[in-house]
């Protein structure tokens, strides 16, 4: 998964459109610097994880990630999963992309 410092990493790693890469460059030398809606995603999108099927604790403390569950195009992975789990990861990939959206259209 991603740790807060490099899910700053993917965010200043996004390349097209430009205006993102120079809003990174000028705005974020750290996680804790990162506007908190971007900070918001992050933990909302990272507490998903329970219901992801990594345990109930796995929202809190120092070790908190977004996971990749559902974000990679992985069959193997996909068919590890229940059908359940499997519709959950579907929408937890559809709620990654949407919220990382719409924090660049704020």
């Amino acid at each position: 998964g991603l740790s807060e410092d490099e899910f700053l990493d993917f965010l200043q790693d996004i390349e097209d459109p430009p205006y993102i890469t120079e809003f990174f460059d000028k705005q974020s030398d750290s996680y804790l610097a990162l506007p908190w809606l971007f900070k918001l995603a992050y933990k909302s999108l990272a507490c998903r994880c329970a219901a992801l099927g990594l345990g109930d604790g796995c929202c809190t403390g120092e070790n908190v990630e977004l996971s990749f569950v559902g974000l990679r195009d992985d069959p193997e992975e996909r068919q590890a999963l229940t059908p359940a789990q499997q519709a959950i990861a579907a929408e937890y990939r559809a709620d990654m992309c949407n919220s990382v959206a719409a924090v660049f259209e704020e």
